[in-house]
């Protein structure tokens, strides 16, 4: 066997198990630290829920039963839906028409 063939083998293989050792670490702590940070996601998401849900409703009821059914309320001319999480608080004002 030829000796020295075999170190630039060995060494490319265990650069390329390196290479994929620290990719596979890295989608792991990005994947820890990527979960904290869309804590405000799901809130947005139920949010255009509550205001599609508030449009809906509107078609069948008044002003007063589709606020009431979403828990939003009306401020003067405009309807305001809130949600809290952990540590976000998102506050949606939509001008009524």
């Amino acid at each position: 066997m030829n000796r020295r063939g075999d170190i630039p083998v060995v060494v490319l293989v265990i650069g390329v198990v390196a290479i994929c050792s620290l990719a596979i670490f890295s989608f792991i702590t990005f994947s820890k630290v990527s979960d904290k940070s869309n804590l405000g996601v799901e809130l947005f998401e139920d949010t255009h829920a509550d205001l599609e849900k508030f449009y809906f409703y509107k078609q069948f009821y008044d002003m007063d039963k589709s606020v009431e059914k979403i828990g939003a309320e009306i401020n003067g001319t405009n309807l305001i839906i809130e949600k809290k999480g952990e540590n976000v608080l998102i506050k949606y004002v939509v001008p009524l028409k």
